[in-house]
């Protein structure tokens, strides 16, 4: 749908001289775009929302300023802790997604709860999902009134590319109550309508902004000792290991970085999760900062091609984002100093394999817009382990087209070549990916290709199959019944799947129909059933599971979450597959007794039944203690336990962070031994500062 241009400004001042303190106090405040006519669009569209929202826009030379008054019939109501950025999405928060092309293609998002706690991401139309692993360098603050909540924001245009004059600039508002489950925008967001940045506004922008460099420094130096002395998983001296970060924009469309010996290490650690039993590797979330800039542009309709939590301790890396007219390139390369092996089920290199090389490891992508909501691209990837022959090598093309309003198709087209193994000649396989979706807003339905042959790899991606040539079909309806205390219904008795090997033998089908609800309360629930069959090390292993899953934010102090599954499964025993009974439950509690403080406990539980023995049950569990003295200054406190391998740990941290870039970390772990094992205790401490020169 084409997105009309407005009849609104965006004042632009000489210098606005705004202090960001929530208040609208500033002289600046007088001259600015006024927005307000909020919209509900979920559950219910179209009504009208339960509290009026007010939004002011005005901008400088050097950021975009907003001001938002919420106001709530029920303040005393209002959901707001302080936390950690991108955590307060169960909270009252009002935001926004910014579109300094225009052009509905990419959106950068920036939320906050009434106490100015941050939230922020990059939405691609394409992959229909907010990616908040992004952090950018922005300012916010919130407070509570008589009357609701005010939050005020400022956005350095140097935080998001854009074109070097923004005449137009594309904006969407929103605002959620969780207390009822509402969401308004302005402008209206139309549920007939797939997509959410096609339906931007388009208003008057500041035109053109300076476009002197923009020069990042992070300097940072870590500390890491374990009980065996100090550590050397980077370059560094005695436990100390110093670390540069650049990042250098010769124009506000482009960007480079460079890292050199940088700290990759995790803030905390992954979350503890059944690992047992599974047919494939598990996937992480990457959190690293340096992936971050351009990653949107890495996705593909074929899945995961580019995968950086792959590359695991890089010792250099580089990358370049630039953004020119309707096209885009990014590409990003590291020397890596411990690879990950393959994922694929078809083999690959394995741990032993990349033993004590390093890797050289590439990724190419270019595309150029076409029409609205629509792309040509081109990949390239390659992994090359050094000192040694093996390599990889992805090539292709792809491409997304909006037919309607409501209908959309992509599709892609890829090659690969790998040496997998010493001596051996090039594995060479094609892949490719088609699919088509048609979304209303009472209905959606799609279907889906998806080919891998036997040869194909992505070592710098997350493709775990191989042989198979197969998709999947779905349809459903959403219903609104109207009734205030279940306004939102959906059903979807069609969602298949189904895949044969290129020899044309079946290799897998399911169906799992499901139905979720959608409560007054802003509670949920999900109940989905799956019938399903899948040949593994050549024996067919039927399935048929039913999961049951409820949650949702119950009262200002407490969010709670909880599901059961229970069935027959498969079990993955290369020499001995069969079918046994699982049945699971898992949990997730968070307790808010106060704004500054908060104790989280989740589990989950297993039990697998084969033959009539028990093959394994255990659980894992995490308890977690978060304490802000200010909201730059916490500590979290955190304790893991698995019953699968007797393991158990703590951690602590105490943070200072300011802002992305800027920040100290003081953290440490311990590791008793396993229950009935001999040893002594595992420990290591880790510090960290890091800072952030900008000009």
């Amino acid at each position: 749908m084409p997105v009309p241009l407005l009849d609104l400004d965006i004042p632009h001042l000489e210098e606005a001289r705004i202090r960001i303190d929530a208040e609208a106090s500033d002289p600046a405040w007088q001259s600015a775009l006024v927005i307000e006519d909020f919209t509900t669009f979920d559950p219910t569209p179209g009504a009208e929302p339960l509290g009026r929202t007010l939004v002011r826009l005005v901008s400088d030379p050097t950021a975009l300023y907003v001001h938002v008054t919420a106001l709530d019939p029920e303040p005393e109501r209002i959901r707001a802790r302080v936390g950690r950025r991108d955590t307060r999405w169960a909270d009252d928060f009002v935001g926004l997604y910014l579109d300094p092309a225009g052009e509905g293609q990419r959106a950068w998002l920036f939320a906050t709860n009434a106490l100015g706690a941050q939230m922020d991401g990059i939405r691609m139309e394409a992959s229909g999902q907010d990616d908040v692993t992004w952090d950018g360098l922005w300012a916010s603050q919130g407070r509570r009134t008589a009357e609701g909540y005010e939050v005020e924001l400022a956005i350095p245009w140097r935080t998001v590319r854009h074109p070097a004059s923004c005449e137009q600039l594309g904006l969407m508002f929103f605002r959620n109550i969780p207390r009822t489950g509402e969401k308004s925008a302005w402008p209206v967001l139309d549920p007939a309508v797939q997509g959410i940045l096609v339906q931007e506004a388009l208003v008057g922008g500041p035109g053109p902004l300076p476009t002197s460099a923009g020069l990042d420094v992070i300097g940072e130096l870590a500390f890491g000792w374990t009980d065996s002395g100090a550590a050397n998983h980077r370059l560094g001296y005695s436990g100390v290991f110093p670390g540069l970060t650049l990042r250098y924009a010769p124009g506000p469309s482009t960007a480079f970085g460079l890292a050199l010996n940088p700290d990759f290490s995790q803030v905390e650690s992954d979350g503890a999760v059944i690992d047992v039993n599974r047919r494939h590797a598990l996937y992480y979330d990457e959190k690293r900062p340096f992936f971050q800039e351009g990653r949107e542009w890495f996705d593909h309709p074929f899945g995961e091609l580019v995968y950086t939590r792959s590359m695991v301790s890089p010792i250099v890396g580089v990358r370049a984002t630039t953004e020119q007219g309707d096209w885009a390139v990014a590409g990003i390369a590291v020397l890596d100093n411990d690879p990950a092996p393959s994922v694929s089920e078809g083999g690959g290199w394995s741990e032993e394999d990349l033993d004590g090389h390093r890797a050289a490891e590439t990724v190419l992508r270019a595309r150029q817009q076409v029409g609205a909501d629509g792309h040509v691209g081109v990949i390239a990837t390659d992994r090359s382990v050094l000192g040694s022959e093996l390599s990889n090598r992805v090539i292709g093309v792809d491409g997304r087209v909006r037919l309607t309003d409501q209908l959309v198709v992509d599709g892609s087209a890829l090659a690969s070549s790998t040496v997998i193994s010493e001596g051996e000649d090039l594995v060479v396989g094609p892949a490719g990916s088609g699919r088509i979706a048609f979304n209303d807003e009472r209905f959606s339905a799609g279907t889906s290709l998806r080919a891998v042959s036997p040869g194909f790899r992505a070592e710098n991606g997350f493709v775990t199959t191989a042989d198979r040539i197969g998709g999947g079909s779905w349809a459903g309806v959403t219903l609104r019944p109207g009734w205030s205390w279940l306004p939102r219904v959906s059903f979807y008795p069609v969602n298949t799947w189904y895949g044969w090997s290129t020899q044309g033998d079946l290799r897998d089908v399911g169906w799992m129909p499901n139905l979720s609800l959608r409560f007054g309360n802003g509670a949920w629930a999900w109940a989905g059933y799956k019938e399903a069959g899948e040949v593994y090390q050549g024996k067919w292993l039927p399935s048929r599971r039913l999961v049951l899953e409820a949650g949702g934010a119950w009262t200002s102090w407490l969010e709670a979450s909880a599901g059961v599954g229970t069935g027959t499964a498969p079990w993955y025993d290369e020499t001995a597959p069969a079918t046994g009974t699982r049945h699971g439950v898992w949990a997730d509690v968070t307790v808010q007794p106060h704004p500054m403080a908060s104790v989280s406990l989740s589990g989950s539980w297993e039990r697998f039944d084969l033959r009539g023995e028990t093959a394994y049950a255990g659980w894992v569990g995490r308890a977690r203690l978060d304490l802000f003295a200010t909201p730059t200054l916490s500590t979290r406190w955190i304790v893991d336990l698995s019953t699968f391998d007797g393991s158990r740990s703590a951690e602590g941290l105490v943070a200072w962070e300011r802002s992305p870039g800027r920040a100290l970390y003081l953290g440490g772990r311990v590791d008793p031994p396993g229950q009935g094992e001999d040893g002594a205790l595992a420990w290591q401490v880790q510090a960290k500062a890091s800072w952030t020169w900008a000009r």
